[in-house]
């Protein structure tokens, strides 16, 4: 595992909890952690990736079509993802929605 390739933060893994089946989840999970990284993102903040993550699982609405879909589009261009997700003009939105997923 390289430096920008790290293991994906409470708040992702809650989400991923909440919103997609326990037969999916793994699945998700590795998918996230290989689509969705720095390197993927060409960025080498954790919090963006954080964020952006967060984004593709709002997004994903806890369906598999719509995750695969939503990681592809922050592939091409990040900021997409984040605007879709409601997450574009507040950088703490992901984590409000991320902490609201288990109340």
């Amino acid at each position: 595992m390289s430096e920008t390739d790290s293991s994906l933060r409470p708040f992702v893994t809650a989400a991923i909890t909440a919103l997609f089946a326990p037969g999916d989840r793994e699945t998700i999970t590795e998918m996230l952690t290989e689509e969705c990284n720095a390197e993927r993102l060409y960025t080498s903040s954790k919090d963006l990736v954080e964020r952006v993550q967060l984004a593709v699982l709002k997004s994903s609405n806890g369906e598999v079509d719509k995750f695969l879909t939503a990681a592809k589009l922050a592939q091409l261009d990040w900021r997409d993802v984040l605007m879709a997700a409601g997450f574009g003009n507040d950088v703490e939105a992901h984590l409000k929605w991320a902490g609201e997923l288990g109340k």
